[in-house]
């Protein structure tokens, strides 16, 4: 049981670590080493928030009339779109159009990579599915420390090269994401054009 509390504390730390605003608040610097002034991080910032806000429930209606795959596979683009154009960027308009991407890949992943997850563990028979999230989590939180300190540690050579190997484990995603088996689960029967009319209604 008290591995299974501090687990779901560490799920919404976790959770809330997925979103541009953090990336920002990491690369301040960075991005003021780049002409950027306070006022426009706070406007990328304040834009990459808007998006995932805007995009959460289409992203989600799409995860489920085509499938949580599908959404993934379309998150990792992003993520490695995005991480690739952060080696390039110098202007304002090229961070703005990195982190919408972020935040564009923060929305497909939404929701649909825990379901898929969960779908899995399910097919595979696994008793105690939430020791094994509680574990996952874990080790969520023992990666994202030791990429801080490692990226802390490179970022000294050249903040550029993080995102370079951000590009790197971004397309092995996108490999990954293409020839992994979605388990089978019950998808809407519907299209998302009729999705969009009823949540118009």
């Amino acid at each position: 049981m008290q591995l299974q509390k501090y687990s779901h504390l560490l799920e919404k730390l976790l959770k809330s670590d997925k979103t541009p605003s953090v990336l920002i608040s990491l690369g301040k610097k960075f991005l003021k080493d780049n002409g950027i002034s306070i006022s426009q991080i706070l406007l990328l910032q304040a834009s990459g928030s808007a998006i995932i806000v805007l995009l959460e429930i289409p992203t989600g209606i799409f995860a489920d009339v085509k499938g949580r795959k599908s959404s993934i596979f379309l998150a990792t683009v992003s993520y490695t779109l995005a991480s690739a154009l952060m080696i390039l960027a110098k202007s304002f308009a090229a961070f703005f159009i990195a982190l919408s991407l972020t935040a564009i890949s923060v929305v497909f992943f939404s929701g649909a990579l825990d379901a898929m997850i969960f779908d899995s563990l399910k097919e595979a028979r696994v008793k105690n599915v939430s020791k094994f999230i509680a574990y996952s989590n874990i080790v969520k939180a023992l990666s994202l420390g030791v990429s801080v300190v490692l990226g802390g540690i490179i970022a000294k050579f050249s903040y550029r090269y993080n995102f370079a190997i951000m590009t790197l484990l971004g397309i092995i995603s996108i490999l990954l994401a293409f020839i992994v088996r979605e388990p089978p689960y019950k998808k809407k029967s519907t299209t998302l054009k009729d999705e969009g009319a009823n949540l118009k209604k």
